[in-house]
């Protein structure tokens, strides 16, 4: 029995070019694009911030993070992109 292989795709130039956090909204434009360019069709489901975490991440009680960032309406469930 095979596994199934999953690709993904990292945001990870804007945080490491500015030494900032991903904003919401760019994080939106990129998981548009990746639809549209059809990467999701290729096989890409997932997309990761690549653990660029910094003081403004939002933890609950068992210290697991919620919250890429506090300005996130987002949380750290699954997305839908269809």
């Amino acid at each position: 029995m095979y596994q199934q292989v999953h690709f993904y795709w990292m945001a990870y130039e804007s945080p490491f070019e500015q030494d900032h956090y991903l904003e919401e909204e760019r994080w939106d434009k990129n998981a548009e694009w990746l639809k549209e360019e059809g990467f999701v069709e290729a096989g890409y489901d997932m997309m990761s911030t690549d653990g660029w975490v910094e003081g403004g991440q939002l933890i609950n009680e068992h210290g697991y993070i919620t919250k890429y960032n506090w300005s996130w309406k987002k949380t750290g469930r699954k997305w839908e992109t269809s």
